[in-house]
């Protein structure tokens, strides 16, 4: 087995496995074809993830662990994925692969249909593209951990997911609607959710400073547990 190893990096076999050093800005390697789950948990002042047209597999949690990553930048010569705004896409970008945990404001490009999880403690905004239909992220939850979030905005032509009264819901196939998050930063001591809400998210009202939720007289079909 091929391996490189230096006192703040480990290529083993032309996979990046971990990265450690103590710089801001890295650029991957032109001889890494694989970035490993974790590879840059350890790198605890990196901000910037340059990624050149050689990677040909990213795993989706390559940046897991980081909380000082802010933006991932892909090369246009790359074939397999690309970037937009700091976030990780496949090529056509119709697919958001990965969110960094430390970014601020992020913003889903209006290719894009599919969306993996935004989540992070920095997290101060997000605005959803046109073309946005669905998420897909393992944890089941299209927004988590974001306890310092103010805004969610959707274009107005997105015609699943829209914003009523600060809060993110989404359309469902059969005219009722689930509710997806409530910014989390906004004060407020009372919610009453919206009679035609059938299902409420995981996290939904996760770190808001709610005291009195008000279930409407619609009954909810699902609550998270």
């Amino acid at each position: 087995t091929a391996e490189t190893k230096t006192k703040d990096c480990i290529i083993n076999n032309g996979t990046l496995v971990s990265y450690c050093g103590d710089k801001e800005v890295y650029k991957v390697p032109k001889n890494v074809r694989k970035i490993s789950f974790g590879a840059f948990e350890k790198a605890t002042k990196l901000k910037k993830v340059i990624i050149g047209g050689n990677v040909k597999s990213i795993s989706k949690g390559f940046i897991r662990g980081n909380k000082s990553i802010k933006t991932i930048v892909v090369s246009k010569k790359n074939k397999k994925y690309s970037s937009y705004k700091g976030l990780l896409y496949n090529k056509s970008g119709k697919k958001m692969l990965v969110c960094p945990a430390a970014r601020k404001n992020v913003i889903i490009h209006d290719k894009c249909v599919s969306i993996d999880e935004i989540a992070g403690e920095n997290v101060e905004t997000i605005t959803i593209g046109k073309n946005v239909k669905k998420y897909t992220s393992e944890s089941e939850q299209m927004i988590g951990f974001t306890p310092k979030l103010k805004s969610i905005k959707v274009k107005k032509e997105n015609k699943v997911f829209f914003v009523q009264d600060g809060v993110l819901f989404m359309r469902m196939y059969d005219d009722s609607v689930k509710l997806i998050k409530y910014p989390s930063a906004v004060p407020t001591d009372k919610y009453v959710i919206p009679n035609n809400v059938s299902t409420v998210m995981f996290y939904a009202f996760a770190h808001s400073s709610i005291k009195n939720l008000v279930i409407s007289e619609n009954p909810l079909t699902e609550l998270p547990k």
